[in-house]
């Protein structure tokens, strides 16, 4: 939905992903570290509730938004627990080289294997040399 205060505002009701599906949304109990919420399953301890979602293809958002105004100035991802996928298809597709600044929180937290995820990640930029990709912007 366009914003009619501002054109180059847009706002969608849907998740961030690396694909055009349905998940499920889980609403988390608060704790210390975050009140945050996420489509990564937790245990049901953890779940204040869920419910289902539309995902929305975030390469293929960019990438409209690119062909329509040029080079993007800066992109915060902080999707709780889908960075990895969304940021690893950003990178296969190039996207990246349209944007000038990439911050990403990552929720290595959310993950039984945190460092092999990030590690993979940060080979993988290093090796094709990107530098506007910043991981763990806070």
């Amino acid at each position: 939905m366009q914003n009619k205060d501002n054109e180059r505002l847009i706002l969608k009701e849907q998740a961030i992903s690396h694909k055009n599906e349905k998940t499920i949304f889980y609403n988390m109990n608060e704790d210390l570290v975050s009140s945050g919420n996420s489509i990564i399953s937790m245990p049901k301890a953890e779940q204040k509730s869920a419910y289902e979602v539309q995902m929305i293809d975030f390469c293929e958002f960019i990438a409209e938004l690119i062909q329509k105004h040029g080079k993007i100035a800066f992109v915060k991802l902080d999707i709780e627990g889908a960075e990895f996928d969304v940021l690893d298809a950003l990178i296969e597709k190039k996207l990246y080289e349209n944007i000038e600044y990439i911050m990403i929180e990552t929720h290595e937290r959310f993950f039984d294997n945190p460092k092999e995820k990030i590690g993979i990640l940060k080979e993988k930029i290093a090796k094709k040399q990107i530098k506007n990709i910043y991981l763990d912007w806070v």
